[in-house]
């Protein structure tokens, strides 16, 4: 299996994982946001898909920007979020998903061909970094609710 393949392997079972956090949940905004994180995972397959073809594309995101909006909803609603049947292992196991495939698109970088193919892999890395980072922020709102909504200040979102 190339890269391309099994990085399109790993953007298919991404999806498939937060499509099914996206079920497990009543709150509108975790909804929204795995729903996000899954159409994210959709867009990098279809770059893969393009880049096996010889393409090498990406599409740009506002991602992180509906992301942000939708943590300050959870602050000014005093932190108050329903997350249904997930539990802190389920985000914590997506959190190391995100972290792998992020080493593995970084290290895919050096055995691409041509510097644009090097550009895409080492943006999507940079992608999988801000996923990281979104998870690592629910999983403080679930483990810290009061210290989150005092401290909501972004500190671990990079923009990239």
């Amino acid at each position: 299996m190339n890269v391309f393949d099994f990085a399109m392997k790993m953007e298919k079972d991404g999806e498939a994982f937060y499509r099914e956090l996206a079920e497990k949940t009543s709150d509108s905004g975790v909804k929204t946001i795995f729903n996000a994180m899954a159409d994210e995972e959709v867009k990098h397959y279809k770059t893969f898909e393009g880049m096996k073809e010889g393409r090498a594309e990406l599409p740009d995101t506002l991602f992180l920007k509906d992301m942000k909006n939708v943590f300050e909803k959870f602050r000014d609603e005093g932190g108050k979020v329903d997350f249904g049947e997930q539990t802190v292992d389920q985000y914590k196991k997506a959190m190391k998903l995100e972290e792998e495939s992020e080493k593995f698109y970084r290290e895919s970088a050096e055995q691409v061909k041509g510097k644009q193919q090097q550009e895409v892999m080492l943006r999507i890395a940079a992608e999988e970094h801000k996923h990281f980072q979104i998870l690592e922020n629910m999983v403080e709102l679930i483990e810290h609710p009061d210290r989150w909504v005092e401290d909501a200040e972004w500190r671990h979102i990079v923009e990239y």
